[in-house]
């Protein structure tokens, strides 16, 4: 192992990066144990996206950016991109090192388990009611061991993260003992599986093991090893209704109102999570009553990035969907598929036509079941689309497909019956992922047209990309070499410099109410300058919630959609 005396930016973000990557290969394994506090099947990824949203934040800096504002970032992003108790309580973790070094440039080994200790402690405090036997155990148990390992004198950074690394293993281990769930179960805790997961990524990080993304190899990334399965979670569940997952953010209220927050909507639900940074307030909370609590919390400032999920049909879902676990391997290029068996039957299934693998990724963690390669040159053709769904074993199986895939679509569903295959019909990318992410597997079929119609109507798109033969511009042909705004599919505007033409797009798309924007680059090397531009305006357009994500796309150098 490289001797670490002292932490810097530039090793964080290598070992913020590593714990990224096995979060992302092990995510359905962490899927797989999800029991408590509801057995839904979604802590992976949910922590897989709100550590996601850490990450993006980190990639906007300079590598060589001081270590205090590497944390800044991972905490911040974190925050905003939370999703569910695991990813809340997460972002609360990296909180705490971003308490301990707001103006470091450099810490030792103490101060590094010093700083995990303080995030343990800001997780532990933000749970209304704390459980035993979850990931703030063994954060808890970690950091201890974490602290140990540093008063051990000559102590280098790599021996602080391989005692928290065995720490967290030790204590999760020890999870069934503490929570009978998990015992009746035979699984460990799912949340604190990520947690070591990530720790693991630390300790290839600080090793200098930082490898490739094993998203982008084009083989199979992982086969989990004798998962634990959807029905012996859901045998240990309650019976009756699991409520709503409610999950919001209030911006404008200060720190000082957390403790208001809280003690307003404690007696709401459960798994209640509030936790304030700068100017917002992050909330989650298990409640049978989401609109009351949205109306309470109203009273403390705007509410925005809103999202309610009926945890009553998501642990549905997890039990028809997946009774094998994710053991089934998906792969990065080609038809790609979420876990799901065609020996399985429930009322609906959702296949997508996506040309990038970044796009496929998306889909999948969208609902898709499968992703059916539409790379440029690479159409699917009618006889991969009839395989597709009979990989999926459901009554309806529905399908977004592109423009150009049209034709398959139509040869597809004349060969399986026009009641098998559904088509929901959308004229860009950002409606088809709006359509997805409103798709229901136990919803009826009209209603999930319905849904899905009405999620993509509400988009609005535009493009950036290379002029071609016969595009003009108010009559006149554009120059080769300019790149071109469109509008939907009406030019409107071109310049040679490329990311010029994408800050054009983007104050035109939010010139309206817009209050989320997402922009997908073909390229992942453009992700960094692409969130440069969108900084650049955020000063004017500070209401929006603005995403740069990597989408791979052949033709346009970056796609647009606002809701």
């Amino acid at each position: 192992m490289l001797r670490r005396i002292r932490l810097d930016g530039e090793l964080f973000g290598q070992m913020v990066r590593a714990g990224h990557q096995e979060l992302r290969r092990r995510r359905d394994e962490i899927n797989s144990l999800n029991v408590f506090p509801v057995p839904d099947g979604d802590t992976g990824t949910n922590m897989y996206l709100s550590y996601s949203a850490g990450v993006e934040q980190i990639h906007r800096l300079p590598p060589d950016a001081p270590l205090g504002r590497m944390a800044h970032a991972l905490s911040s992003g974190l925050l905003i991109g939370a999703r569910g108790n695991s990813g809340v309580i997460l972002s609360q973790l990296f909180r705490g090192f971003h308490l301990s070094w707001q103006d470091a440039v450099e810490v030792d080994a103490a101060q590094f388990a010093q700083a995990f200790t303080r995030g343990a402690e800001v997780a532990y405090k933000a749970v209304s009611r704390p459980v035993e036997g979850t990931m703030l155990t063994v954060m808890r148990k970690a950091a201890q061991a974490g602290e140990d390992s540093a008063a051990k004198p000559g102590a280098e950074i790599g021996d602080v993260v391989l005692a928290l690394w065995r720490g967290a293993q030790a204590a999760l281990l020890d999870t069934p003992n503490l929570l009978p769930v998990l015992r009746q179960a035979g699984v460990v805790d799912s949340g604190a599986k990520g947690l070591t997961c990530i720790l693991e990524g630390f300790l290839r990080g600080v090793r200098g093991e930082e490898g490739a993304d094993p998203d982008a190899s084009g083989a199979e990334i992982y086969v989990a090893p004798e998962p634990v399965t959807a029905q012996s979670a859901a045998d240990t569940s309650v019976e009756g209704e699991y409520g709503y997952c409610t999950e919001f953010v209030i911006r404008g209220a200060s720190s000082a109102r957390e403790s208001d927050v809280r003690h307003a909507l404690d007696p709401l639900g459960d798994s209640l999570i509030v936790v304030a940074a700068d100017d917002i307030v992050r909330v989650h909370i298990h409640t049978g009553r989401p609109g009351q609590a949205l109306e309470r919390a109203l009273g403390f400032g705007s509410l925005s990035r809103i999202k309610i999920d009926n945890m009553t049909e998501q642990q549905h879902a997890f039990t028809l969907v997946s009774p094998a676990g994710p053991g089934a391997a998906f792969h990065a290029r080609g038809a790609e598929t979420l876990p799901g068996s065609a020996d399985v039957h429930r009322p609906a299934g959702l296949i997508a036509v996506a040309a990038g693998e970044g796009l496929a990724r998306l889909f999948l963690q969208a609902g898709a079941d499968r992703v059916v390669s539409g790379d440029r040159g690479e159409r699917p053709s009618a006889e991969a689309i009839v395989d597709a769904v009979a990989g999926i074993g459901a009554d309806r199986v529905f399908i977004l497909p592109d423009h150009d895939t049209a034709p398959a679509v139509a040869q597809a569903a004349a060969e399986l019956g026009t009641n098998r295959l559904v088509t929901v019909s959308t004229a860009t990318v950002g409606e088809r992922l709006a359509a997805a992410l409103a798709f229901s597997p136990t919803a009826a079929p009209a209603e999930n047209t319905a849904q899905m119609r009405a999620a993509a109507s509400r988009v609005v798109s535009a493009s950036v990309a290379p002029a071609a033969g016969g595009v003009t511009l108010a009559g006149a042909p554009v120059k080769p070499g300019e790149f071109v705004v469109f509008s939907g599919e009406e030019a409107v505007f071109a310049t040679a410099d490329r990311l010029a033409a994408l800050g054009e797009a983007l104050a035109r798309l939010c010139g309206e109410t817009r209050e989320i924007c997402t922009v997908l680059c073909a390229r992942e090397e453009d992700v960094r300058a692409a969130a440069e531009v969108v900084d650049r305006l955020r000063v004017k357009h500070a209401d929006v919630d603005f995403e740069v994500l990597y989408g791979g796309q052949p033709e346009y150098d970056f796609l647009l959609a606002g809701e």
